[in-house]
């Protein structure tokens, strides 16, 4: 079980794994920054970068290195991480586990919707930032009702 030490109002976490891009990287992350600006107590964001399989980022890695470790961001990016084989982030071998994923594919982002006692979890396969907010403000604004297609959801 995933527990979260939170404050008392936050409502929800997001937890996203994201393929590093040389030309989008940053431009995520701060979209993801404005998306908790919105709701800044009672969201946190947590992403996770991870390098795809086919895609070289060695020309460009130090700048994507220093986006991911800007000071002053209001979402927690983390370490790059393994999503896949024997060096799978354990965050991640759990949420494969609880969604029965044997592999996540690393051509899109992998969005989970966590309550802080860590009892509910939602999945969304590749969300645009449209989307994501929508389902942003639904849980925010609500109590994390189930929804979604059948099988997105896990309750502990």
């Amino acid at each position: 079980m995933i527990i979260f030490h939170a404050p008392p109002n936050i409502t929800c976490y997001i937890l996203l794994n994201l393929y590093v891009q040389s030309d989008y990287s940053d431009v995520y992350y701060e979209s993801l920054e404005h998306m908790h600006s919105v709701h800044p107590y009672a969201l946190e964001i947590l992403a996770f970068p991870f390098d795809h399989p086919s895609i070289s980022i060695e020309e460009c890695r130090d700048a994507i290195e220093a986006s991911e470790k800007k000071k002053g961001r209001k979402i927690h990016v983390m370490e790059p991480i393994e999503i896949n084989g024997p060096k799978t982030h354990p965050v991640f071998k759990y949420l494969k586990n609880l969604f029965d994923l044997e592999e996540m594919d690393p051509n899109f982002a992998h969005v989970f919707f966590v309550t802080p006692d860590g009892n509910k979890f939602e999945l969304h396969y590749g969300a645009t930032y449209n989307a994501l907010k929508q389902f942003v403000d639904h849980h925010v604004s609500g109590d994390f009702a189930e929804i979604g297609e059948p099988g997105n959801f896990a309750e502990l």
